[in-house]
């Protein structure tokens, strides 16, 4: 079975947070990718301790609702960017304030974290 998260990707000061919106964890980085790596293994350590205790409920913990309202205020940015853009235009910019994106579970073999930024 697979599943993803939506993820809101916080940029300050060099270092990157990402929040996972349906469970409320985070992840941090010096890059986004090392973030989504930080946060993919904060959220199998949940998962496995939930499994292990019998209490798959407390996984589900939804971000704070600014948190949702910001993810999709980036969101809507990012595809009107991709959309009036060209394709040499569009790409991930480690340096963006906020990126908004999808964390597929569980890890695939493939690099699955495509942020638009």
């Amino acid at each position: 079975m697979q599943f993803s998260t939506r993820v809101l990707g916080v940029h300050e000061e060099g270092h990157w947070c990402v929040i996972a919106l349906e469970m409320s964890l985070r992840g941090y980085g010096s890059t986004f990718n090392e973030a989504l790596e930080n946060l993919h293994d904060t959220i199998e350590a949940q998962v496995s301790f939930a499994l292990q205790h019998d209490t798959l409920d407390s996984i589900w913990k939804p971000a704070e609702p600014h948190y949702v309202e910001l993810y999709q205020s980036v969101r809507n940015r990012s595809m009107r960017h991709y959309l009036e853009s060209s394709e040499e235009d569009v790409g991930f910019n480690d340096e963006a304030e906020y990126v908004a994106s999808d964390l597929p579970l569980p890890r695939s073999n493939h690099s699955p974290y495509e942020a638009l930024a």
